[in-house]
């Protein structure tokens, strides 16, 4: 049986929202969605064959995203359409995942200003004075090198102060501990 883009698409978030945290699947949702919407402004009808996407048109999508953003967003938005094609391969909706064949580029990462001590000492000094919650905010990521997103995630029982220790919830592992 053929599967139009609309349905090969559906059935691949359905499955994907399965197996991805929510978080990830937002993410993934939001830039299939974005890749639907310029394939609509190219005329290209929805209810088409999936077989119509081919290497070339997803090339032009990912020069355009590259065009309005960065190269990082370029190769994070392949992975995903790629994901979304691996989905639909495991499915045999399509005989070939043909977007694992286009090149990743090269992003450089862009160096953060590193402050001199006088200048740490100077924004602490501020935000003790200024700003508490933000001072606690900052010393969450300066002193135990979390992630900001980590330190939004903490609540109070993830703080051990008898062997002081900190739980965090990590990108990477379910729970990190922090001395």
């Amino acid at each position: 049986p053929h599967y139009t883009i609309e349905e090969s698409f559906h059935l691949a978030l359905e499955t994907k929202s399965k197996v991805l945290n929510p978080t990830s699947y937002q993410n993934f949702r939001g830039r299939v969605n974005r890749f639907k919407k310029w394939l609509i402004s190219k005329k290209i009808d929805l209810k088409d064959d999936i077989i119509l996407i081919n290497k070339k048109l997803v090339i032009q999508y990912l020069n355009s995203v590259l065009q309005t953003t960065s190269p990082r967003n370029r190769n994070n938005t392949r992975t995903d359409i790629s994901s979304l094609f691996q989905t639909l391969e495991d499915n045999e909706i399509i005989q070939d995942n043909f977007i694992k064949k286009i090149n990743v580029l090269r992003a450089i990462p862009e160096r953060n200003k590193t402050y001199t001590t006088t200048e740490q000492k100077n924004i602490f000094k501020y935000l003790k004075e200024k700003d508490i919650v933000l001072h606690l905010f900052v010393q969450f990521i300066s002193y135990n090198y979390l992630r900001p997103v980590e330190v939004c995630r903490l609540k109070i029982g993830d703080i051990d102060l008898k062997d002081k220790k900190i739980y965090v919830r990590a990108k990477n592992k379910p729970v990190k501990i922090k001395i």
